[in-house]
């Protein structure tokens, strides 16, 4: 409604305008407009609905317009313009009924007949537009004024309304048809009205008609032109009826008799002849019809299916015209709009106009011919390129007018005139032929240019290119695999156009190299020739194939070919007879040309492999040449089509197969020479870079993206051997006889020392390698090429046979080894079908799932079915005799090769060897006896992994033979490295499995069965080729071997038997390595498998295999040279051998050494065992005697050896265990015998340390069963260590570490023997400082005798060892009282020398350590003498307490030396005496309870030395002169009453220091006085000073003063009562002119004022 409304007020103001324009000149105007405001203004109110109003406006609407018409007729343009707008705008909006029409027609038609402004004619043109889309009533007569005004303002002089109109006509055309196909829509379930019915094919056509087919109007111009499959199938033509109506507008319903008479008119107009519909007077321009026309066809050609009536106009109005057209005047407008049309007709309706479309096809053909415009020319090619993206559309043609001999011929002459056409640019030069975007620029699109422009070469090129494409996809029938025809078209369409096709293509691919151009080109070749394989058409296969060939032929061989290079052709003639057949076959020149490709492949291959004469030069020339250049583009390309070509037609080629064999025979020595220039390159870039050189030569010209592509075809290549797999046995026999062709070919190469060429036998191994299910239906085309390989003269063949055997062996035996697992996978997957299913959906699913699952299996495991048919035995057996044959090769490189497949084979698959067990053992037994080095090597490896993987596969026959093989290897003399390898590891892992075996009750070496036989005989009696057998010499198990001799014990013994008897052989090698490493390994595995012996078998080893070896190599040591050699490897291999080892007597006594620490091992791990065996006891002294005989020996090495195994035996704690005491006892009897090595060996000597050792670890687990005696008997052995003194004078030698070390781990000690222990050490302090020494009776241990063979300095650093060693086992906490007292006497009376060595050897530390002892003794010494024992008396004690104050009075008042000590030294030196001076003072002088008959004298020595200490000041010594001051003052002061011995005590040592004060002081007065002016001594003066301070501190307890003066003032609580009596010598001092002794005067004068004369 407010649209309506909108529309009103916009009218309403139009005319407003109309009538104020009018007011003046046009009155009757504004009148009427007036009148129709106020109409449309009571419309409005009377309408109360948007429908209701628009009923009314048309009802009213020739009222309304009148004014609009009237102003029409004006010549005002203002209001003619705001006329035909309003009228627009009622129109656009329906608002006008169709009454109304003729008034508005005659009025536009009057506007344009008085040449009215371009405006107003455009405003008529675009209202005639929207009256016609908006109106859709509009028919006949109507419809016909409306078109005929747009005829008329399109043949307008005005450039502007002419193009408006072009644009503006054919939309107004399109809305009529479209009108037509709406209303065949709309009446699909009502009869057609046409006199005829239509066929099937039409109503096939209206099914497939759908609606993206009518929405074509939307595409462009050039989008028109493309085509559309007019039916999915080829259908026979529909037939015009002779007898249809041709005045169908009563039966035609309004639509489409409208469209109908359009149509005719259009065809009747652009004829040039008068139209029956429009006014006769109508015209339109020949080009514009034809574009109307063809846009009518090519959009709505839907139509004209369905309605017979436009059947008929095809035939009889535009078919006439088109060909009527030709005999115009052929300039480019119009042709090319003519041939636009023609092209629609044709791809739109060549099936229902035959003969029609086939007189436009051979017009178009003709325009082809050279005498025509080259833009006629190419306007008929677009024209085939349109037909030729249509495959069925050629189909058609082929079958309309070339099947069944008919005389048309459209599609073969097509072909040929496209051909031809191609041909026509042979001398066109190369840069030309590229391919460019056909879709644009093209000539029959170019509808606006008057003048062809200028045509390239490259875009017609293009063009014929796709054309060739068109008809190579129309004759495939595998690029149209959905198209339904009789498949015999094919075949007949192939052979009419191959001839042509091939000429094109092989013009377009020498000519051309532009890369996408020929991969266009190739597709088309590749999809040929895969068709003429397919439809089995030999000729045009091979012919096609040979250009193919031809092209990927490489730069340097067209090079060398025009060089006219001396190169064979020995495949020449059979060549020239397929060039002749596909000669006769084609009838043409350019096949013929093309057909000799093949002679110049076969050529240039052949010429690789026969070089007669100067075939060396010619072949390195060749390889040269080849290395300089790379493929092109076209090259890369080319070879990727014929390798599609041999993958896809593999099954086909039969003997077209030798020639792209040939051809790839080529690019192999390429792919070769690549590789090798890559490498070249790459190390040169290394040292120069330049990234810019691929390489040097100048004529290279490929780019580097196809340098890239090399790796590509080369994996290509080995991929189309790879799939040979595919091919059935009739095509795999042709691919095997070329194969075999260029074998025998490179065989037969003359030239000793050219490069061979091994394509042919690399891809018949790669072929081979593919087909190993059906190996046994293609061996013998296999075998013999291997073997004359084999025993070729050039080294690459022969390694490359071997090489080839070894890939068959290892693939097809690790195929058979893999069936099983399938098998089991495709059991499970067919067990998981029949499981049961439920009714859930996803159940049935996963069971659909693992249907298909199971029937993939079932087919990718169809070769492996196969595989089963053949015999695993048989094949191994027939392989390895091969391989066999090639080891008896006089090529060393040959027997080499085969050594490192068998090892190859052993390693991958060696699990699944049966037949071929003997074979290989028997070839590796023969090399090892050889004396070839390398071969040696190669055997050696197999034989690791054999003992390594396989030995449980191999029979005990084969295993004997191991045995003998593994012997024979430590046996040989080539390869050292190896021998040791085998009588050390091979040795182990073959006891290793008899071991396990052993274990294993049920297998198979537990049988005897009392059979023994060769398996290498009995193996090649299974052979077919028995007289090679007895030719041939095949070493096997020796006759003496134990497994012959003893046949009735078991299996398994025969086995041990045969190891023991190769070990014991090995075990006296001439060589020291090998017989060394063989006497180890022997012994480790007796060690490891001793429990699986039983015990008479134990007797045997022990005393008919162990210990005659042990006698056996003592006596080969014994009687070996002294002289120096050198190690003999073998093959005249010298080592320079190390010192200890440059004698035959060294290296054997290695051999004795581990011979006897094997013997050891075996007593110590199985000591259980051997004591259970009867002979035990005379094997262990044997086994005694031989170590200390071999302990005494000569030999370094053998005697340190014997002691270490000596000392093994006894840190065995089975062996020196209480339950055996006979066995320590015979150990200790041993050392015993062995201790004169003291005397015989330095003590620094390794030998007497690991003597040492053995005692040491002996007395330590011995000790707690040592008696008293034994004790003695240790010691007898411990004291010569404590002598056995080194080279150095500071440190202990080893012996005395380790004696001094047993001494202090001696504690807890007994009573008895403790001292003998300290009368040990101190028979060493003694020794250190040149004193007798004779113990005490309570030591009843005898010294041996002494002889010193050095100073005593080197017995000092054992001397004090010792002294500090007493005193830890004195001071030890489980040392008694007892025990002390029984050494304290002889403690002190060696200390006491001791300490003198301060005045003989002063720099010693000897009498220091001595001091320090002796303090830290006195405690527990004193005490411990003072304690009652059986041992002690008064008397003793008296002895014991004078002895000690002896040793010290003589060392603190000893007389110092007279040598010259620093300060330092000297208070270090004093340090000592004070400390002593101190423990005589703490430890003596206040020892209480001292248990002597006269205390009072000792104590009275004791306060002497401290007196005479005093004195020593002016000796130098003050500091000792001061401890003895402040020692005699503190023993007064600090007597206690509550212990009435301190009181004591100091009642005797108070009178004595007092005495000495007076002493000091009256002296220092004395001298003071007589000294005058000078000072008294430095000394003196200091030990004034001392005494006056102690003086003034004392302070004394009641008691310990005696006053002897009854009336003294002293009171008894006093506690300086010896002031008093010090008094008056003090006074004496006052007059001292020292100030610090004044001052000490006279606080001790303020003391005695307050103590006796109470002055405060």
């Amino acid at each position: 409604m407010e649209k309506l409304k909108s529309l009103l007020s916009v009218i309403v103001s139009d005319l407003r305008t109309i009538s104020q324009e009018g007011r003046n000149k046009f009155q009757n105007i504004k009148d009427v407009s007036e009148r129709v405001i106020l109409t449309i203004k009571y419309l409005e109110e009377q309408s109360t609905t948007s429908e209701q109003l628009m009923q009314n406006l048309k009802i009213k609407s020739e009222e309304i317009i009148k004014p609009f018409l009237m102003a029409l007729e004006t010549k005002n343009q203002k209001m003619i313009s705001i006329a035909i707008g309003s009228i627009l705008k009622l129109i656009s909006h329906s608002s006008i009924s169709i009454n109304s029409l003729p008034l508005i027609l005659n009025k536009m038609q009057m506007l344009i007949d008085v040449g009215s402004d371009e405006s107003v004619q455009l405003k008529v043109l675009q209202g005639l537009l929207v009256l016609i889309t908006t109106m859709g009533d509009i028919h006949d007569d109507t419809l016909s004024q409306c078109l005929v005004l747009c005829f008329r303002l399109h043949c307008s002089k005005n450039i502007s309304i002419q193009s408006t109109s072009s644009a503006t006509l054919p939309q107004i055309i399109r809305i009529i048809f479209d009108r037509v196909s709406a209303e065949i829509k709309e009446s699909t379930n009502i009869p057609t009205t046409s006199t005829t019915p239509p066929t099937s094919d039409e109503n096939k056509d209206d099914a497939t008609t759908t609606e993206a087919e009518q929405k074509e109007s939307t595409t462009t111009t050039a989008e028109q032109i493309a085509p559309t499959s007019t039916a999915s199938s080829p259908a026979t033509p529909s037939i015009i009826p002779a007898n249809i109506n041709k005045s169908p507008v009563s039966t035609l319903k309004p639509a489409a008799k409208d469209a109908y008479l359009l149509l005719q008119d259009l065809c009747y107009i652009t004829g040039g002849d008068s139209p029956e519909w429009l006014p006769p007077a109508t015209t339109i321009s020949r080009s514009s019809g034809l574009e109307f026309i063809e846009m009518i066809i090519s959009v709505h050609h839907d139509i004209f299916f369905k309605l017979n009536e436009f059947k008929y106009l095809l035939k009889d109005k535009i078919c006439p015209l088109l060909i009527k057209s030709f005999k115009f005047k052929m300039d480019f407008y119009h042709t090319v709009r003519l041939m636009r049309v023609i092209t629609q007709f044709i791809s739109k309706f060549s099936q229902i106009m035959v003969t029609e479309s086939d007189v436009l096809l051979t017009r178009s053909i003709k325009m082809m011919d050279n005498e025509n415009p080259i833009w006629t020319q190419i306007l008929a090619l677009e024209s085939f390129r349109v037909y030729s993206e249509d495959p069925n559309l050629l189909r058609q043609f082929y079958i309309n007018y070339d099947k069944d001999n008919n005389s048309a011929k459209i599609f073969e002459n097509m072909t040929i005139t496209i051909g031809k056409y191609i041909q026509n640019f042979y001398n066109l030069d190369s840069s030309l032929f590229t391919l460019v975007n056909t879709s644009k620029n093209r000539l029959i699109d170019l509808l606006w240019q008057n003048e062809p422009p200028q045509i390239k070469e490259n875009y017609i090129i293009s063009v014929c290119t796709e054309c060739i494409n068109g008809i190579v996809n129309a004759v495939s029938k595998i690029n149209n695999p959905d198209i339904e025809c009789d498949n015999e078209i094919f075949p007949q369409m192939a052979n009419s156009c191959w001839v042509s096709i091939l000429g094109a293509i092989s013009l377009l691919l020498s000519k051309s190299n532009d890369e996408a151009l020929i991969q266009m080109v190739l597709k088309s070749l590749q999809s040929f020739t895969n068709t003429c394989g397919e439809l089995h058409l030999s000729g045009p296969r091979d012919a096609l194939l040979t250009c193919l060939c031809k092209t990927t032929v490489l730069p340097s061989f067209e090079l060398l070919n025009s060089n006219n290079l001396n190169l064979n052709q020995p495949g020449k003639e059979k060549e020239k007879d397929k060039e002749g057949n596909k000669e006769s076959n084609s009838g043409n020149s350019e096949a013929s040309s093309n057909s000799s490709t093949p002679q110049y492949s076969s050529q240039n291959s052949n010429n690789s492999n026969n070089n007669n004469g100067n075939g060396n030069g010619s072949s390195l020339m060749f390889e040269d040449k080849l290395s300089n250049f790379y493929p092109t583009t076209k090259n890369i390309l080319s070879v990727k089509i014929l390798f599609n070509i041999a993958h896809c037609m593999g099954s086909v080629l039969d003997e077209s197969w030798i020639l792209v064999l040939e051809t790839l025979e080529t690019w192999n020595r390429f792919f070769e020479s690549f590789l090798k220039k890559k490498e070249n390159s790459t190390s040169s870039t290394s040292a120069t870079p330049n990234s810019n050189d691929i390489t040097s030569s100048p004529k290279e010209i490929s780019s580097p993206r196809n340098i890239g592509e090399v790796p590509i075809l080369m994996n290509s290549m080995d991929n189309l051997f790879k799939s040979s797999s595919q091919l059935d046995i009739r095509s795999l026999q042709y691919l095997l006889e070329a194969l075999g062709k260029l074998c025998t070919s490179s065989f037969n190469l003359k030239s000793f020392n050219s490069t061979p060429n091994m394509f042919g036998i690399t891809k018949l191994k790669d072929t081979a390698l593919a087909n190993l299910y059906r190996i046994d239906k293609i061996w013998p085309m296999i075998s013999d090429h291997i073997i004359d390989a084999g025993n070729h003269r050039n080294l690459q063949f022969r390694k490359y046979s071997v090489e080839f055997l070894n890939s068959i062996i290892k693939s097809t035996i690790s195929l058979q080894q893999n069936k099983k697992d399938k098998e089991k996978e495709k059991e499970k997957d067919l067990s998981s079908l029949q499981s049961p299913t439920s009714d859930d959906l996803s159940q049935t699913n996963e069971n659909e799932d693992l249907k298909t699952t199971a029937i993939t299996t079932t087919i990718t495991t169809e070769s492996d079915n196969k595989l089963q048919l053949l015999d695993k035995n048989q094949i191994q057996l027939e392989f390895f005799i091969t391989m066999e044959e090639l080891s008896f090769s006089t090529s060393n490189d040959t027997k080499e090769k085969v050594l490192e497949s068998i090892y190859i084979i052993l390693s991958n698959s060696g699990q699944s060897l049966t037949t071929a067990w003997p074979i290989i053992l028997s070839t590796l037994l023969r090399m090892s006896k050889g004396n070839e080095k390398r071969f040696i090597t190669l055997s050696f490896s197999s034989l690791e992994l054999i003992c390594n993987e396989f030995l449980s596969n191999l029979t005990p026959e084969c295993l004997a033979l191991t045995i003998e093989l593994i012997e024979s290897f430590v046996s040989q003399k080539s390869e050292i490295n190896n021998s040791l390898t085998a009588s050390s590891g091979l040795l182990s892992d073959l006891t290793y499995f008899l071991a396990n075996e052993n274990s294993i009750k049920t297998s198979k070496y537990h049988v005897s069965d009392g059979k023994a036989s060769d398996p290498v005989l009995e193996a090649h009696k299974h052979t077919s080729s028995k007289p090679s057998i007895n030719q041939r010499i095949y070493p096997s198990i020796s006759e003496n071997s134990p497994f012959f001799k003893d046949k009735t014990r078991s299996l398994i013994d025969r086995m041990w038997l045969c190891v023991f008897s190769s070990m014991k052989t090995l075990s006296i090698d001439s060589r020291a390595p090998i017989r060394n490493g063989v006497v180890v390994i022997f012994f480790q595995i007796l060690t490891t498998y001793f429990h699986l012996f039983e015990k008479d078998l134990l007797e045997i080893i022990l005393w008919d295999t162990l210990f005659p070896l042990l006698s056996e190599i003592k006596s080969f040591s014994e009687k070996a040279d002294q002289e120096r050699i050198d190690s003999d490897l073998g093959s005249g291999v010298k080592l320079l051998v190390h010192h200890s080892r440059n004698t035959a007597q060294k290296q054997w006594d290695e051999t004795q050494v581990l011979s006897i620490g094997g013997m050891v091992r075996i007593f110590k791990q199985f000591f259980d065992t051997l004591t259970t065996l009867p002979s035990f006891l005379r094997s262990w002294e044997c086994l005694l005697n031989h170590l200390e005989t071999e302990s005494k020996s000569t030999s370094k090495e053998v005697s340190l050896s014997s002691l270490s195994f000596l000392h093994e035996i006894v840190n065995t704690s089975s062996i020196i265990d209480p339950s055996h005491p006979e066995l320590s006892e015979s150990i200790w009897e041993t050392l015993l015998r062995l201790s004169k090595l003291f005397d015989q060996q330095p003590s620094s000597s390794k030998t007497l340390s690991v003597y040492i050792k053995v005692f040491t670890d002996l007395f330590n687990k011995t000790r707690s069963q040592l008696d008293h005696q034994q004790m003695n008997r240790a010691l007898g052995i411990i004291f010569p260590m404590g002598i056995s003194i080194g080279d150095s004078s500071t440190d202990l030698s080893n012996p005395q570490t380790h004696a001094i070390q047993i001494i202090k781990s001696l504690p807890p000690l007994s009573e008895d023997i403790f001292p003998s222990i300290i009368g040990v050490l101190l028979k060493y302090i003694s020794i250190g400082i040149n004193q007798p020494f004779t113990p005490s009776s309570n030591c009843d241990f005898i010294f041996p005798p002494l002889i010193q063979t050095k100073d005593l300095v080197y017995y000092s650093t054992i001397t004090e060892k010792s002294i500090e060693l007493i005193y830890e086992l004195f001071s030890h906490q489980t040392t008694t009282d007892s025990m002390r007292s029984l050494v304290f006497e002889d403690i002190i009376k060696m200390f006491g020398f001791s300490m003198l060595t301060k005045y003989t050897k002063y720099h010693s530390t000897i009498w220091k350590l001595s001091i320090s002892n002796l303090i830290k003794i006195l405690p527990s010494g004193l005490l411990a003498i003072n304690s009652d024992s059986n041992y002690l008396n008064d008397i003793k004690r008296n002895i014991i307490w004078t002895e000690l104050i002896d040793s010290i009075q003589t060392f603190i008042l000893h007389e110092r030396p007279n040598h010259p000590i620093s300060p330092e030294k000297k208070l270090e030196e004093d340090k000592y005496d004070i400390d002593l001076i101190n423990a005589i003072s703490k430890e003596m002088v206040g020892f209480s309870g001292i248990k002597v008959e006269r205390v009072s004298i000792i104590r009275d020595r004791l306060v002497e030395i401290l007196q005479e200490g005093s004195m020593l000041s002016a000796h130098g010594r003050e500091k000792v002169a001061q401890s003895c001051y402040q020692n005699m003052f503190s023993i007064c002061s600090k007597a206690e009453p509550s212990n009435p011995e301190s009181i004591e005590i100091a009642k005797v040592v108070l009178p004595v220091v007092l005495k000495r004060c007076k002493e000091v002081l009256q002296r220092f007065v004395i001298d003071e006085r007589q000294s005058g002016s000078y000072p008294l001594p430095r000394y003196r003066l200091s030990e004034i000073s001392f005494i006056l301070k102690e003086i003034y501190d004392l302070q004394l307890q009641p008691g310990v003063y005696h006053n002897n003066n009854q009336n003294s003032i002293i009171k008894p609580e006093c506690k300086r009562p010896h002031l008093l009596e010090l008094y008056p010598i003090l006074c004496d001092c006052i007059c001292t002119s020292e100030k610090e002794i004044k001052e000490l005067l006279k606080n001790i004068f303020i003391i005695v004022s307050k103590e006796f004369l109470n002055i405060n």
